[in-house]
């Protein structure tokens, strides 16, 4: 099995924590709701801008009876004369009931909204109920290499085949440490279990000789707003799509806590982040 290199394009993707800690703050404090909208199989946020500062903000979904999950990023540097931001959230299913809260973020620190109305797909072309839209597996897990600090999969995770575009996902690994946790790009040989990863090559330094959880994997896509520029310095970026993540053991521990001695890696995309 052939080894990642540190030559996988590492992203920043920026969002928050997976867990435990719950909205503390007063209604007061948050931030105006996104507005939302259902039409045919997707459902449009419209996000307010609150100040210039703002470079990136996280956007967050909650359905009924499931756990609160990130759905995207919006880069505001990429809407520079915008006074508002929209996204497109099209993996949502049929009779399911969906309602968003967004995060900014500038230099002094993260603003959350409020949560927006609540909506129920009904009536539209939208995914069936029972429609997978991330990855499967069949009893898949992480395996360590602890003499090269490489991981890889025990057997390989299945594309979801309903989402027609899928080719242009790009699978990523999560990773918390501390407060935060970050995605890291994988490649397609890594998902189809026949590559392995540097962890040392793709993680940085901060998640470097400490305690880390790896959790498991996702994909995110680009929403081109000129989907057919070939040339990337010209493509104009809407903004950044997940899925839900997959979460998956690692094989012989009891938790996913490793510890990776260091080497240089860059920076990953901020998924998650304890407030």
């Amino acid at each position: 099995m052939k080894k990642g290199t540190s030559f996988f394009t590492v992203i920043s993707i920026i969002c928050l924590v997976f867990c435990a800690c719950k909205l503390s703050l007063e209604d007061t404090d948050l931030m105006r709701k996104p507005d939302i909208n259902r039409s045919e199989a997707q459902l449009t946020l419209t996000i307010h801008k609150i100040n210039s500062s703002t470079d990136y903000i996280n956007i967050f979904r909650s359905e009924s009876g499931s756990n609160e999950i990130t759905r995207g990023i919006i880069y505001t540097k990429d809407h520079p004369n915008e006074t508002t931001y929209t996204f497109y959230d099209r993996l949502v299913k049929e009779g399911k009931k969906y309602k968003y809260r967004v995060r900014y973020h500038d230099s002094k620190g993260y603003y959350y909204s409020a949560w927006s109305d609540e909506k129920k797909i009904e009536d539209t072309e939208a995914y069936d109920s029972s429609d997978d839209l991330t990855y499967t597996d069949s009893g898949a897990k992480f395996t360590i290499n602890t003499t090269d600090y490489t991981i890889s999969l025990t057997s390989p995770l299945t594309a979801p085949t309903v989402i027609s575009d899928f080719d242009k996902y790009i699978p990523m690994l999560i990773a918390t440490a501390g407060d935060k946790t970050q995605l890291f790009e994988l490649n397609n040989a890594f998902i189809s279990a026949t590559d392995s990863i540097s962890l040392q090559g793709i993680l940085p330094l901060d998640f470097m000789d400490r305690d880390i959880e790896i959790s498991g994997v996702l994909a995110y896509k680009k929403q081109l707003a000129n989907p057919s520029e070939t040339d990337e310095s010209k493509q104009k970026v809407e903004f950044l799509s997940f899925t839900e993540p997959l979460e998956l053991p690692i094989q012989g521990k009891r938790d996913n806590i490793v510890n990776i001695p260091s080497q240089s890696g860059q920076a990953g995309l901020d998924y998650r982040s304890a407030q």
